[in-house]
């Protein structure tokens, strides 16, 4: 009953937003097929996927496959699993295994693989969601061995590669198992099921849910700094296709796991790593983990306090500057600025920041405000010249007054290259180098009027996501061990050239909010 009333309570505020995915509520329309006679090496190695593409038009394939490989790759080199001893043979009477959709590159075949993929695809922006995906079939342990994928393509169309590689590796992740209708099969290390698998806690007025499983618990509570967290929490907003089966985002905001679609550099962290090695089906490589940065070492005030008191954030993880022209996202990726809607009903008291109670962030976020990248520092694109802004690897996102024309009365953002030492940044401007010593001094720019502001040393030095998750290899202190596939020495996104890079620009795009979000063209 607790479930029941909680979803009932918490849908109503999250209606139609463009969700990431649907993917609790598609899975209870038809439960996986349990395949009893499965049999499994004793040892680990390395996980087996093959993809049936027989349910998509060739164009939709040649568009999105590439996408879909990065994911699979990923998996296939990050965990292991108890392998299958025998291959499966398929045939057409094999439907009820494959949510009754046909797996036609399978059929007549007898595959060696630990898990099988049917991919597929809809187009209809009256669907509330980007992607979706379930388990289909599973075996005497309960692990699933099939999943299908669905793509809404009204949405995905428009998306990056950034977002494509991001949206391809979060469901197929929910098809492995993260998910809430198999958490309840997750088992320890003795081979039995978890007492324990959720925490209810009234955390910030709120009931809050925490997934609890052991290498969940210990690597939150590092992650954070807070030793204290029982978990890490799960999201609550929004309908079955979305709470339970995500991070919540108010402290996971651009994690793979999260619940939406954020336009900014997605990190594939250790928490997710940790969720499917509690599972008991599978051992991580967690050197292909990425570590988090939103709410990284924040401590447990981060957690257990509201994210503005008396309108004032408690982390720079939230934002309170809503007169901005823009501003710098927490990882110093992107430009992008402060979410603030207006919506058309008071928020509950418990998400309420502001003196007007319609005021808020986004609904997935506990209605915190948090900046919203539109611009990455690393991507081509216009560079401002009035800034002499650089668009490169090695360039991060600072705030300022500056400019060559005039100084600003808000602050801006822009993209420099920067070089980090030990408690120093430097600041790459044209031909000058801003010594940065400490957080928030406001520097003089030679030549230019007005001020920079000096980053969080430590943070903007991070080693950072790198770019498309490097289409599923590793990744090394922020440098794809194989960046073949992320080169854009050809192309140019800028002044009206084709975008041949692979990317959407979204600067010329923002958020508005009236009973839903929209992505609308200025």
């Amino acid at each position: 009953m607790f479930w029941f009333n909680f979803l009932i309570c918490y849908s109503t505020l999250v209606q139609s937003t463009p969700r990431f995915c649907a993917h609790d509520e598609w899975s209870q329309e038809s439960p996986p097929q349990r395949i009893l006679d499965t049999y499994r090496e004793t040892g680990w190695d390395s996980l087996r996927i093959k993809v049936d593409w027989s349910n998509m038009s060739k164009s939709t394939k040649a568009k999105y496959s590439k996408y879909l490989e990065s994911a699979v790759d990923f998996y296939a080199n990050s965990l292991e699993v108890h392998r299958y001893k025998y291959p499966f043979e398929w045939s057409s009477d094999s439907k009820s295994l494959t949510c009754n959709l046909n797996a036609g590159d399978f059929y007549g075949k007898s595959i060696s693989a630990d898990y099988f993929v049917i991919m597929t695809e809809t187009f209809d922006s009256s669907l509330n969601y980007v992607a979706s995906a379930k388990s289909c079939a599973i075996d005497s342990n309960h692990q699933p061995i099939v999943g299908v994928l669905k793509i809404n393509t009204a949405y995905t169309d428009e998306y990056d590669s950034r977002l494509l590689i991001g949206v391809m590796t979060h469901e197929l992740t929910h098809a492995l198992g993260f998910s809430l209708s198999s958490f309840v099969y997750y088992k320890n290390d003795y081979g039995e099921y978890y007492e324990n698998l959720f925490k209810n806690v009234t955390l910030r007025d709120l009931s809050t849910i925490y997934l609890t499983t052991p290498n969940v618990k210990s690597r939150a509570q590092k992650l954070f700094g807070c030793n204290s967290l029982p978990g890490a929490e799960l999201e609550t907003q929004g309908d079955l296709g979305t709470a339970y089966s995500h991070w919540n985002s108010r402290i996971a905001f651009n994690d793979l796991m999260n619940p939406q679609a954020v336009f900014t550099d997605f990190v594939y962290s250790e928490l997710t790593f940790a969720v499917l090695e509690d599972s008991g089906w599978y051992k991580p490589d967690y050197s292909y983990a990425q570590q988090i940065n939103f709410g990284y070492k924040e401590g447990c005030e981060f957690h257990d306090k509201k994210c503005l008191v008396n309108e004032k954030p408690i982390s720079r993880m939230f934002c309170d500057d809503f007169k901005a022209e823009s501003l710098c996202t927490h990882d110093y990726l992107s430009k992008g600025k402060c979410n603030l809607y207006q919506y058309s009903f008071d928020l509950p008291d418990y998400f309420k920041y502001f003196s007007d109670p319609t005021l808020g962030g986004d609904p997935y976020t506990d209605f915190c405000p948090v900046v919203s990248g539109n611009f990455n520092c690393r991507i081509p694109g216009c560079a401002n010249a009035d800034f002499m802004e650089e668009i490169c690897e090695d360039c991060r996102c600072v705030e300022g007054t500056y400019s060559l024309s005039k100084t600003y009365e808000e602050i801006h953002a822009s993209c420099h290259r920067i070089t980090c030492g030990v408690n120093f940044v430097i600041i790459h401007i044209g031909i000058h180098n801003i010594t940065c010593t400490e957080t928030g001094t406001m520097m003089n720019v030679p030549g230019f009027n007005g001020k920079l502001r000096c980053p969080d040393i430590e943070a903007i030095c991070r080693t950072s996501p790198c770019l498309n998750n490097c289409y599923g290899n590793e990744c090394n202190d922020g440098v794809c061990d194989d960046d073949s596939l992320n080169r854009f020495d050809d192309c140019n996104t800028c002044n009206n050239i084709p975008n041949d890079c692979g990317y959407t620009d979204f600067s010329n795009y923002f958020v508005i909010f009236s009973g839903s979000l929209l992505f609308s063209l200025v």
